[in-house]
């Protein structure tokens, strides 16, 4: 584009040159053929001397953009695996429904881009960036899939770094539970409709009888908690996040009897 924009203003100035009229003191007069025909030498002269420096700077230009557009970029692969890690520990913070949200909302956009930007490059026949754009794509994937197997240990974690004096607070303010039960309170409830809700409850338990089931991450009834649930893990010395079943919640009788008090 810049070599045909000098290319149209070198000739303009060549037919400026050869108008054999002349403007000077009011009055048109001719200009005689050799002062032209010197003028028109000098500024061919001149005229290759910047067009060879222009094809100088624009050659390699045009050159390192080629290349750009024929060699495969690693990096789009690691914007993918960042965007990922950054938007979905963000819902795991902020979110209620970060899975829902991830998987219909945040995912679709990603890749619908992503396959416009496959499509142009296929179209202007531009291999090693479809081969890129692609690579980018697996690794937006593969890392929401790791996370999201982590999302029951992170999501607590997270939450439990950034506001665990306010949990503690409302947790100490909270009312001594009776006959046995641990201490809790409603920390966090994710899901709806036929995938939820899923309660966690912020337990406080002053023996520390919870550790060896954090520990193990299996399954169980406990002592202090009113039926089976799905997982502990251990927040801190004496507190700990326990999860329920889905459907299933502190006090009430759905699946499995909660309404009791911990044996």
């Amino acid at each position: 584009m810049l070599l045909s924009r000098f290319n149209r203003n070198r000739s303009l100035a060549f037919a400026l040159w050869a108008v054999p009229v002349a403007w000077a003191g009011g009055r048109v007069v001719l200009i005689p053929p050799a002062l032209r025909y010197d003028n028109m030498v000098w500024m061919q002269r001149w005229f290759k001397q910047l067009d060879r420096r222009v094809q100088g700077i624009v050659t390699p230009v045009a050159l390192h953009e080629q290349q750009a557009e024929t060699k495969f970029n690693w990096r789009l692969s690691i914007y993918g695996a960042v965007g990922a890690s950054i938007v979905l520990l963000s819902l795991f913070v902020y979110g209620s429904d970060a899975s829902l949200l991830h998987i219909f909302v945040v995912a679709p956009i990603f890749c619908l881009c992503c396959i416009i930007l496959l499509v142009r490059s296929a179209i202007h026949k531009e291999p090693r960036r479809c081969l890129s754009i692609l690579f980018a794509i697996v690794a937006f994937l593969a890392v929401s899939v790791a996370l999201f197997s982590e999302q029951g240990t992170l999501r607590p974690t997270l939450r439990w770094l950034l506001w665990s004096h306010r949990y503690k607070a409302e947790l100490m303010a909270a009312p001594n539970a009776a006959n046995g039960a641990l201490k809790h309170i409603e920390w966090d409830v994710s899901g709806w409709g036929p995938v939820g809700p899923t309660f966690v409850y912020l337990v406080f338990d002053r023996t520390d009888s919870l550790s060896v089931a954090a520990k193990n991450h299996q399954p169980g009834r406990y002592s202090g908690i009113p039926c089976e649930v799905a997982r502990i893990q251990r927040l801190e010395s004496h507190l700990y996040a326990v999860t329920f079943y889905t459907g299933e919640s502190w006090g009430e009788r759905n699946r499995l009897d909660c309404s009791g008090f911990g044996g």
